[in-house]
């Protein structure tokens, strides 16, 4: 987390993409902004300490994956950080574990970070806590954990824990481990 007096601002833009959340407790409405590469970057407040995380990433299939989750580059989304931080956790995690990130896990943990907030911003479904600790394992887990684990970290049945799954993912939770 970072504290600024001011706004961030840079009329040039930056070489890679750019994912600000502000905080609630800032000078500005809580949510995120997606910048794409290039394109000019402000937001925050102008006189007031403002609390915000962001995230820079690029490579080639960033496009497609900004795609898929259904943002939109610039606009204001209504995403709290916390509906996003696990997954902005898991990132740091994998990037700075010491050892060279698994490429594959980041690309995953990046997507879902994306499909979260676009899911906020198009009014999807809200994933509860419970479902959230069992997709964090999910997401940073090789080989994947057995189905009695995330069922048992999502305080469910193995049946309830695939249903609810389901209905929030919209993909059983093998399919989704695949």
């Amino acid at each position: 987390m970072n504290f600024r007096i001011g706004r961030g601002d840079s009329a040039a833009g930056y070489d890679d993409w750019l994912l600000v959340f502000l905080e609630a407790e800032s000078a500005v409405p809580e949510g995120a902004r997606l910048f794409a590469p290039k394109t000019p970057c402000r937001y925050g407040s102008g006189n007031r300490i403002w609390h915000h995380s962001w995230i820079h990433f690029s490579g080639p299939g960033i496009k497609l994956l900004v795609e898929r989750s259904g943002l939109a580059p610039g606009a204001f989304l209504l995403c709290p950080l916390a509906a996003a931080e696990h997954r902005l956790e898991a990132l740091a995690e994998e990037l700075d574990n010491g050892a060279p990130p698994d490429a594959m896990i980041v690309a995953n943990l990046l997507e879902n970070l994306l499909r979260e907030v676009g899911r906020r911003r198009h009014g999807g479904p809200v994933v509860p806590e419970r479902l959230r600790r069992a997709l964090a394992l999910m997401d940073t887990r090789r080989p994947a954990p057995k189905m009695t684990e995330l069922a048992q970290t999502a305080g469910l049945s193995v049946p309830h824990f695939t249903a609810e799954f389901k209905r929030i993912r919209g993909i059983s939770p093998g399919a989704y481990v695949q």
